[in-house]
């Protein structure tokens, strides 16, 4: 497992008094992996703590900087991708050692926390590795889990409701049981803390997982391994349009894989982090939130949506998976939301050059302005390309 808060981490939603017309990412800070500095470039956009003021002009104070250089040889002039950080330096100062550790708990009754520190931080809590004691260790089948301690202290209202409410991340993920979904196993309600028992995938997350890939091949993932990963993801995708969810966080660090130590092509690629995920009852959604390179134009506009914005997403990571490079290359999250909004990316160049067009056919088809017009999950998983 990385170091990175990956798709075991939480996502910030918006100040409904204040920012109501702003998209707010899950992010306040960007930057590369580490592993992906010297692959990549030692690039790295500017944070934002919400996006404002998207439609129009950037205001004078807040011209976009000038990109630093970078010495990446991943296809072409593009930048290589940015990591969508969780807030990890929100709480910096607050963190001392004994808040890494949970209140005596029912949880502390059932599960130990192993290893010398935790997995990663999301923007509320840490994620730590834990086994099973006592009686449950004798039925449980895995023998190691992720244990995502969320501090309450933290936590607003609002956020409480995402976690806790009743289409919040916990009661609908409990009813999330799909291959390609990693499981959420039970929580524990207790005065201080939430803490969500999660299956603990080994192999880190799809970025990762396409910055070490790009090593070998210069640019991303081979057409077998993007493949596999498009299935797997459009697979869970399938599974929760059918209940009326949308995922609304569709990310590179939100795909985790199950194994290590094994090829790409040969392992399972599972989707996570519900934190954002919502039931549509026919109305449509309204909150505008998501994470700048995967959110769907409909989103930054501010217009109704529904299951099509993971399509969308969808269509981002195939793209990122083939190219190692994000489709909307910017400086600042501004610029890259102006160009979402539009649609501004291209598939030409390398490594579009040398890829067949079925892929490419997908990737246009997913990332189409028009919600309407873009396929649906079956209709993706039974392109030439994936059958």
């Amino acid at each position: 497992m990385h170091e990175h808060s990956g798709g075991y981490g939480g996502g910030m939603g918006i100040n409904s008094t204040s920012l109501s017309d702003l998209l707010a990412p899950t992010i306040r800070e960007r930057k590369p992996s580490k592993m992906g500095l010297d692959v990549m470039g030692g690039y790295r956009r500017d944070s934002a703590v919400h996006l404002g003021d998207l439609p129009g002009d950037t205001p004078e104070c807040c011209e976009p900087h000038e990109p630093t250089p970078h010495n990446s040889s991943i296809a072409g002039d593009n930048v290589g991708m940015v990591r969508e950080e969780s807030c990890s330096n929100l709480f910096d100062d607050l963190i001392q050692t004994e808040d890494t550790q949970p209140d005596k708990s029912e949880f502390e009754d059932k599960y130990a926390l192993v290893g010398n520190g935790p997995l990663g931080e999301g923007t509320f809590g840490l994620v730590w590795r834990c086994t099973p004691k006592g009686k449950l260790k004798e039925v449980r089948e895995d023998k190691e889990f992720a244990a995502k301690i969320v501090r309450k202290a933290r936590l607003q209202p609002r956020d409480m409701k995402y976690l806790l409410g009743e289409d919040g991340e916990v009661k609908l993920h409990l009813t999330m049981k799909h291959p390609h979904i990693c499981e959420l196993l039970e929580y524990f309600d207790e005065p201080g803390t939430v803490t969500l028992i999660l299956e603990y995938c080994r192999g880190g997350d799809l970025f990762d997982a396409i910055v070490a890939q790009s090593k070998t091949t210069g640019r991303g993932f081979t057409e077998k391994q993007a493949i596999i990963a498009s299935k797997h993801v459009l697979s869970a995708l399938q599974y929760l349009h059918r209940q009326k969810v949308v995922h609304r966080d569709i990310k590179c660090e939100n795909i985790l894989l199950k194994h290590t130590g094994i090829a790409v092509e040969d392992n399972i690629f599972k989707l996570c982090d519900f934190g954002f995920a919502a039931h549509d009852s026919g109305d449509g959604l309204s909150d505008r939130l998501g994470s700048p390179d995967t959110v769907a134009p409909e989103i930054v506009v501010g217009t109704k949506y529904s299951t099509p914005v993971d399509m969308w997403s969808a269509g981002v990571l195939v793209y990122m998976m083939l190219s190692a490079t994000p489709p909307f290359y910017a400086p600042t999250d501004n610029e890259v939301l102006r160009k979402v909004k539009t649609g501004s990316y291209n598939l030409s160049g390398e490594p579009w050059d040398s890829l067949p067009k079925p892929p490419k056919d997908l990737i246009a088809s997913l990332m189409t302005v028009d919600p309407k017009k873009r396929p649906s999950a079956d209709e993706a998983l039974s392109c030439g390309w994936l059958s």
